[in-house]
């Protein structure tokens, strides 16, 4: 198993690296399709299991949200559907019911959900795999190639996501269906 407190400390100590590197490599969707830099967010700092760091563009009809979740070295990109014109949700929902809430799905579902979960842009594959071993994997990947793995999440955005980005929200409740059912509830 992952030493998380150490993990923690050194993802921390990374975090503006992490802001820094996310807004250049995500800097097309400001100058391609209209975003606007939205802010960065640090959550849960003190929490070692929940402590993450969030990069965020705001759009007409979406919001994307580069991610990093430090214990289990988990990067990557979210769309959420906005509920008007540039505002950003209260409340997003990857899988299940709305209930009051708006759409949303990672990158890594649209590509799934797509057929190319095994395409080589995402670094890290499925970060939904939790396990010691691929925590430990992820963790040695992110600590030698942060820059990379962003660069990969970006060309995936713009392979898997460039309808969503445009502002056709109906794939995002597909990838909830979808996710929903991989996760079996």
């Amino acid at each position: 198993m992952p030493d998380y407190a150490r993990l923690h400390e050194q993802s921390l100590a990374a975090v503006p690296q992490f802001d820094a590197d996310a807004r250049e490599t995500f800097a097309f969707l400001e100058l391609t399709y209209g975003y606007h830099f939205h802010g960065s967010r640090l959550d849960s700092a003190d929490d070692v299991r929940d402590a993450n760091a969030r990069v965020l563009y705001l759009g007409p009809a979406v919001e994307v949200e580069i991610y990093w979740y430090f214990s289990t070295a988990g990067l990557g990109v979210a769309f959420a559907q906005t509920p008007a014109p540039w505002t950003s949700p209260q409340r997003r929902v990857f899988f299940g019911d709305l209930k009051d809430a708006m759409p949303a799905a990672r990158l890594y579902t649209l590509a799934e959900m797509r057929g190319h979960a095994d395409d080589a842009a995402f670094l890290l594959g499925d970060t939904d795999r939790v396990d010691g071993r691929s925590i430990n994997a992820r963790v040695k990947v992110v600590q030698a190639n942060l820059r990379g793995v962003l660069d990969g999440l970006a060309v995936a955005t713009e392979r898997y996501a460039a309808d969503i980005l445009r502002g056709d929200t109906a794939p995002l409740a597909e990838a909830m269906r979808s996710y929903t059912l991989t996760l079996g509830r």
